[in-house]
């Protein structure tokens, strides 16, 4: 008799921190959709399954258990880079999860590769993202080679970052920038800043990273950007806090500290 293999799903607790956006907005959202599917007369239950989960009180809360579907159906209400970063996230995440079916499965022995089929499917569902996110045919080549590893297909292809190019962590160990809670440097602060600066597209570039079980689409600047941002930053009397918009309209700050220029 033949074993009937348990779909797997994430806790929309887990979806909601990989999009970064609050539980709560993102059950309203969910609710909105699953009323959307109902009405089309498409089986919601395909896509979210009404949960539960206790919290630290003890206090029974909702919850959705999201399936694959249902994060391709998140994934395309995103757009930008949001949209990519979320869909390299669960596609990486349901990976995770079935390489771990497969090593109890096979009693530890080394697992099978992906199947093709399903690399295929997620390369198709993450290629128009990356398209969208403005990333070149380079780097859309690379997420594909990413993913095709994982059914043992090998694509010759390296990306690497220009070394004229660097990230907002580095931008803010130079300016000086660093969050007062935690003592770290404040990357979201400067991204916060160089959104108002309004780059031209040849002072920013697209590239491909992978950091443990994360992959992603990261965007880099031309060091020049660090002079900018450490001139803004100077002549708006050195701010302790950065505000900035959350996605539902909600004004919130970084609240940063400055210290002496460092070289990273």
């Amino acid at each position: 008799m033949m074993k009937k293999q348990i779909e797997q799903v994430l806790d929309s607790r887990e979806v909601a921190e990989m999009m970064e956006k609050k539980h709560y907005n993102l059950i309203r959202d969910i609710k909105g959709y699953t009323e959307e599917l109902n009405e089309l007369e498409i089986e919601a239950v395909d896509f979210f399954r009404e949960s539960t989960y206790r919290d630290s009180k003890g206090e029974t809360r909702p919850c959705y258990d999201v399936t694959k579907k249902g994060c391709e159906f998140i994934a395309h209400k995103l757009t930008g880079i949001k949209g990519t970063e979320f869909t390299a996230r669960y596609v990486n995440r349901f990976h995770d999860m079935e390489d771990v079916l497969r090593e109890e499965g096979a009693g530890g022995k080394i697992p099978r590769p992906e199947s093709l089929a399903s690399v295929n499917n997620a390369v198709k569902i993450l290629t128009p993202l990356l398209q969208q996110a403005g990333c070149t045919a380079e780097i859309q080549l690379l997420a594909a080679r990413t993913l095709y590893e994982k059914a043992g297909i090998s694509i010759p292809l390296e990306i690497k970052a220009d070394k004229h190019y660097v990230d907002t962590v580095h931008i803010a160990r130079h300016v000086g920038l660093y969050y007062q809670s935690s003592g770290k440097p404040a990357d979201k602060a400067v991204n916060e800043i160089i959104r108002r600066l309004d780059l031209p597209e040849s002072m920013y570039t697209e590239t491909w990273e992978s950091k443990g079980n994360w992959q992603g689409a990261v965007r880099k600047y031309d060091e020049a950007v660090i002079g900018m941002v450490a001139k803004w930053y100077c002549e708006n009397g050195y701010p302790r806090d950065i505000e900035y918009t959350q996605v539902d309209g909600q004004k919130k700050c970084y609240h940063v500290m400055w210290r002496n220029r460092e070289v990273a």
